[in-house]
């Protein structure tokens, strides 16, 4: 998993590629699953703070959860 490399190589190299893929729809199912399994163990309220705030939010309301919602920052 990269963990031979520096910050800014694993950055460019892993993170960054894989973040310019991200769409609404990857972050919709993203977000159903890891909200199903905090359910599932118990978790009542998370807390997050990356792209595509308003898909999230809206999953937040359709499952009912309590969440702290900001956006990420560039």
């Amino acid at each position: 998993y990269a963990d031979d490399l520096e910050l800014m190589d694993w950055l460019e190299t892993a993170i960054w590629p894989t973040e310019a893929k991200l769409n609404d729809e990857y972050v919709r199912y993203g977000t159903q699953l890891g909200i199903a399994e905090m359910l599932r163990s118990g978790t009542t309220t998370f807390s997050d703070m990356y792209f595509f705030m308003n898909t999230t939010a809206e999953v937040v309301k359709e499952t009912g959860i309590r969440a702290v919602l900001s956006r990420g920052l560039a």
